[in-house]
């Protein structure tokens, strides 16, 4: 048995973390978690909830046994740094000398990405039995919060097929299929569609309340460039990005660069490949956090493979082979083990922790200056307003879910109201800027204008990492007004968003009831009535019903007996509008029925097909 009744995880697992050829399944690591989390006084596991296909997801708190005792008191202070109106300086002085530094660290999210989720669990078993006066103070000053793996699902896949393909010609290969049941690759993109189980309980039981001050998120790269890559980032960098988040990103990655080297890690590199331009990537770095990313050099999963000096490539900003001011010691080749992955991953998320410490104080300030701007901010727009009457009700409260999930506050008109020269009605949705999470908002609402970047005027524009656009309004098709100038007007905090249930226009015992094609909802209810054997047609060409015309497209619903007694219960929660119409003599209408669907999937992982699959059965479409 291990120090403090703890088992070592060599002692538990049967081989050390790390070593060629074994990983520890998801099964191992949520048992030792839990076992230390039951025999140490600085360890507390939750549950967070299940995966898509599931799977236990978990966070392990670590901090001092002192610290865990009061969590919710330090929650408590993080609530006051994100929305500090109102404070006095006492009482401000006061949280800067009580608070800890909060940092979230998240474990391979890309499942064969691996190292990181066997990396967490030495990382844990460090920080339950370390008694020297680094982990002290790591441990009095912050509270970590440890994520071994941000896909359990895909976690479970990539070593149940590693294990399966040992010794074989396909061994260290990535499974034939998606690691992530809809996502796959993609999964790190979702961080403000928050379409996906894992990103919604993370944001929701992790994000949303603990509000971390760092956020590290260790990934793999291919093996061929620099040993690690830390930021800072390649520009560009999103301007909603509070300026102070982006200096805290250089000091963190230059930090960790700094203590790597001086212990002799080779091929530690920065300011290459990757940017900082998306909220899809980072949904800290409009919450208050900074988000440290790392990419280490993969092997083939568990599988050591060899690295010739000549094998060594450029990537985006640096050649791996030769010394520069981002890549002041590089790593000229050799072997490169599982293991090797994990010393670089382990020293990192140590850097990191001894720099959150060390600097606790100067995080908790900067935490406070970043939400005095947010409530105070430079420059507009003053509000954003978004009318009710929209074609597409579905989307707008699509949108309003995910500006709401994101901690955006949101107003609701009590009466209509002038700004910037425009009638708005009652029951307006009004986003003002001057908000803790205003730049949240204002990335996703505004449209962006991605960067003339060049080495110069005659050189062609550098091609982005990969997301260039984001604006919601446009891909959902709700309109949104950016307005300047200031306005006053009634209103009420919309604390939460319930989709509206549908209606229809005119006398419901119509023969027939129509619905836009411009909703997502008219497409939800055609299909459930479908499902249900109901008659449902659509119009192909344009139509005027009550002096509303309707595009081409439209769909018809036989209202029969049984459709009317059935109706209430299919428009529950779903905003369509309905148009009821008796008389649709020479009209054009074709009948529609469920169509039988096939999703060809091959056997390289596509997201494409995943996404596809998610969307059918958001829709309830049979495939």
């Amino acid at each position: 048995m291990g120090l403090k009744g703890i088992p070592s995880p060599e002692e538990f697992l049967g081989f050390k973390v790390g070593e060629d050829r074994k990983l520890a399944n998801w099964n191992q690591i949520l048992e030792y978690f839990k076992i230390v989390g039951e025999r140490s006084d600085r360890v507390i596991v939750e549950f967070l909830g299940k995966t898509t296909e599931g799977n236990d997801m978990i966070l392990a708190i670590i901090s001092s046994s002192e610290n865990l005792k009061k969590l919710d008191y330090y929650r408590s202070i993080q609530e006051k740094l994100h929305n500090p109106e109102g404070l006095s300086e006492n009482e401000i002085s006061k949280l800067i000398d009580e608070g800890k530094t909060i940092v979230l660290v998240t474990c391979s999210i890309h499942s064969t990405e691996i190292a990181a989720s066997q990396m967490s669990i030495e990382l844990l078993y460090k920080l339950a039995i370390e008694d020297s006066d680094e982990f002290k103070e790591i441990l009095d000053n912050v509270i970590l919060l440890l994520i071994p793996s941000l896909n359990p699902d895909g976690h479970v896949m990539v070593v149940n097929w590693y294990n399966k393909t040992l010794g074989t010609k396909y061994e260290g290969s990535a499974p034939p299929w998606l690691y992530h049941k809809y996502a796959g690759h993609d999964n790190n993109r979702d961080w403000f569609m928050l379409n996906l189980i894992e990103t919604r309980l993370v944001v929701e039981k992790v994000h949303n309340r603990w509000h971390p001050q760092i956020v590290y998120d260790l990934h793999q790269m291919g093996p061929y460039g620099p040993r690690l890559w830390l930021p800072p980032y390649l520009d560009p960098i999103d301007p909603n990005v509070d300026p102070i988040l982006q200096q805290e990103i250089v000091f963190m990655g230059s930090s960790m660069a700094n203590e790597l080297i001086g212990r002799g890690f080779k091929g530690v590199a920065c300011y290459a490949i990757y940017d900082a331009w998306t909220p899809a990537r980072a949904y800290q770095h409009y919450h208050g956090g900074i988000r440290i990313l790392s990419e280490a050099a993969s092997v083939k999963i568990a599988t050591p493979i060899e690295i010739k000096p000549q094998d060594l490539r450029p990537v985006i900003g640096l050649d791996p082979s030769k010394q520069r001011w981002n890549n002041p010691y590089p790593w000229r080749g050799g072997i490169w083990r599982l293991r090797d992955i994990i010393d670089y991953e382990l020293a990192a998320v140590i850097a990191c922790l001894r720099n959150a410490a060390k600097y606790r104080r100067f995080w908790i300030a900067n935490t406070i200056e970043i939400f005095k701007r947010a409530l105070k901010p430079e420059g507009g727009p003053f509000a954003f307003i978004i009318p009710p009457n929209q074609k597409d009700l579905y989307n707008l409260y699509w949108l309003l879910d995910i500006l709401h999930r994101g901690l955006v506050k949101i107003n609701v008109a009590e009466e209509s109201f002038i700004a910037d020269g425009i009638e708005f009605p009652k029951g307006s949705f009004i986003i003002y800027f001057a908000q803790p999470y205003g730049r949240y908002a204002k990335t996703l609402l505004e449209v962006q204008v991605y960067p003339d970047l060049r080495e110069s005027p005659e050189q062609p524009p550098k091609r982005p990492y990969d997301l260039t656009a984001w604006t919601l309004p446009l891909m959902m098709n709700v309109k949104v007004y950016t307005v300047n100038g200031k306005f006053n007007v009634k209103s009420v905090e919309l604390k939460e968003i319930k989709y509206p249930d549908g209606i229809i226009i005119g006398d419901r015992n119509a023969k027939y009831l129509l619905a836009s094609p411009e909703s997502n909802a008219s497409y939800k209810l055609a299909i459930n009535l479908l499902l249900n054997n109901f008659k449902v047609y659509r119009i192909p060409n344009e139509i005027s019903i009550s002096d509303v015309k309707l595009p081409p497209g439209v769909f018809v619903f036989e209202n029969d007996d049984k459709l009317k007694e059935k109706l209430p219960s299919f428009l529950k929660g779903l905003p369509v509008v309905l148009y009821a119409c008796d008389n649709l003599t020479n009209v054009n209408m074709i009948s529609l029925k469920i169509p039988r669907i096939g999703l060809y999937r091959n056997w390289i992982p596509n997201a494409d097909e995943g996404w596809a699959r998610f969307l059918f059965e958001m829709f309830n479409i049979p495939y």
